[in-house]
């Protein structure tokens, strides 16, 4: 793993090949980079943890659920451009993702909600090359790590009293982080060596959740993610005996807190915040020994909501919603070489489309942000990203008398 590292680190300074990620998550032993699984509403607005809505279920607190009252869905896409540059040139790459998808049935209308999801919560892809000279030999080294780890979550919600809901949720963490190395010494007899290593991710965890509405126009969520405890088995593919040995690690995954507030000036404006924290730099350890090169990660989300008219006969333009929003992340890495934090500032739009008034929608949302410094960091980068949706209430049980 030292080697690797001293590769990672040294193809930051002298040069990127073609790569489908953000650079700022190559570190030894990382996960890959984190995604904060929010749904195209919560995108557009830049928070979520407080928000209510009937049709677009919440992606990031479960217990906002009891607001539904028929068989509920919601299926999400993502796409984002990266335009960086380092001390010695400029690169651009792309990569289009699933953002999550989740179904809540109610067990009792707006009351107790059953519901089961799948988000991704980091990912990796990068295609990385370096040529250099060693004893009189022109070497080049080429590296490609792609993989990630999601979470799939069961979850069950229930509102004891009139504006508080409460939910409780079992959630497993899994994925598969892939390393490919290749070594080509051009030499007279064209020498290359290779090593594929792999690493399993496999972890369980709870999620806390709560929703509240203490006074009238004010919402209050909180969502609290303890620490996921599981295992990463390694293995690989090389002519060493030693490093093709399996092994299986300990593994600690830190406590994500979320908090959100809501408040609505009138049916139509609301102005909400979202605060994610989550302390890589000492919750992420491997056998139980804490993991270098990270650093705490947290999320700061505001954003203003219009909402469309509540009105049944309105003009069509008259049910849109549209949404305005902007955010400031530290990330969860750093690199070798500078061990300056890493920060990412951006600003966030969107809309929704009813397909079918109140009962169905498509939502779309875009953001532009700015990560990294040139200066600092050795490396900047502007992403552009957009996200798309479809929520929708299914109508199969509903008896049509009704």
């Amino acid at each position: 793993m030292k080697l690797t590292k001293y590769i990672l680190s040294l193809l930051i300074l002298i040069g990127i090949g073609q790569a489908g990620e953000s650079q700022f998550g190559l570190v030894n032993n990382s996960l890959g980079n984190i995604q904060l699984p929010y749904s195209s509403s919560g995108l557009a607005s830049s928070y979520e943890v407080a928000k209510s809505d009937s049709v677009q279920l919440n992606f990031r607190n479960f217990a906002t659920w009891t607001n539904i009252s028929r068989t509920t869905f919601s299926w999400n896409l993502g796409y984002n451009g990266y335009l960086g540059k380092n001390k010695t040139e400029k690169y651009y790459f792309d990569n289009a993702n699933f953002a999550g998808v989740f179904l809540a049935i109610p067990l009792q209308p707006r009351k107790l909600i059953l519901g089961v999801g799948l988000q991704p919560f980091t990912s990796v892809e990068q295609r990385l090359e370096n040529k250099s000279k060693q004893i009189g030999e022109d070497i080049s080294e080429n590296i490609y790590i792609n993989g990630g780890i999601s979470k799939a979550n069961i979850n069950l919600v229930y509102k004891p009293i009139e504006n508080y809901s409460f939910g409780i949720g079992y959630e497993f963490t899994f994925g598969k982080l892939t390393e490919n190395v290749l070594f080509n010494i051009d030499d007279n007899l064209g020498s290359s060596v290779s090593l594929k290593s792999e690493s399993q991710v496999a972890g369980n965890g709870i999620i806390l959740s709560f929703f509240g509405t203490p006074v009238e126009n004010f919402n209050f969520g909180i969502v609290v993610r303890p620490t996921v405890l599981g295992q990463i088995t390694r293995s690989a593919e090389s002519t060493s005996d030693f490093l093709n040995k399996e092994r299986v690690l300990e593994m600690e995954i830190p406590a994500e807190y979320n908090l959100g507030l809501e408040y609505s000036f009138n049916p139509t404006y609301s102005l909400g915040m979202d605060l994610v924290w989550q302390d890589w730099k000492n919750g992420y350890k491997i056998d139980n020994k804490k993991v270098g090169n990270h650093e705490l990660f947290y999320h700061l989300g505001f954003g203003l909501e219009r909402k469309g008219s509540s009105r049944k006969f309105v003009k069509y333009i008259q049910q849109i919603d549209l949404r305005l929003g902007g955010f400031y992340n530290q990330l969860s890495t750093y690199n070798d070489l500078d061990r300056n934090k890493v920060n990412e500032v951006g600003i966030t739009a969107g809309i929704s489309l009813p397909i079918q008034r109140f009962k169905s929608k498509i939502d779309f949302a875009g953001f532009i942000s700015k990560r990294g410094n040139l200066s600092k960091n050795f490396l900047e980068e502007t992403i552009v990203g957009f996200s798309f949706s479809i929520s929708a209430n299914e109508l199969w049980f509903v008896n049509l008398v009704d």
